[in-house]
């Protein structure tokens, strides 16, 4: 993946956190279940499936993105 595919996928990554209202990374662990649940599903249709990219990549982008 070149660097402008990556930068790609850590701003649509970051319009996904900020659409869903999550800022933080407290916030982000402190979801529950369900929304978690609910959470992840919107996050493989709308950034892995989209980009093609595997989970593992996209927690490491959530570490980056997330204070």
């Amino acid at each position: 993946m070149t660097k402008k595919e990556q930068d790609e996928v850590k701003e649509a990554l970051t319009a996904f956190f900020l659409d869903h209202g999550i800022t933080s990374m407290k916030e982000f662990e402190s979801l529950d279940e369900e929304t978690g649940a609910e959470l992840y599903e919107d996050l493989k249709a709308g950034i892995l499936e989209v980009f093609d990219v595997d989970l593992h990549f996209v927690d490491e982008l959530t570490e980056e993105i997330l204070p």
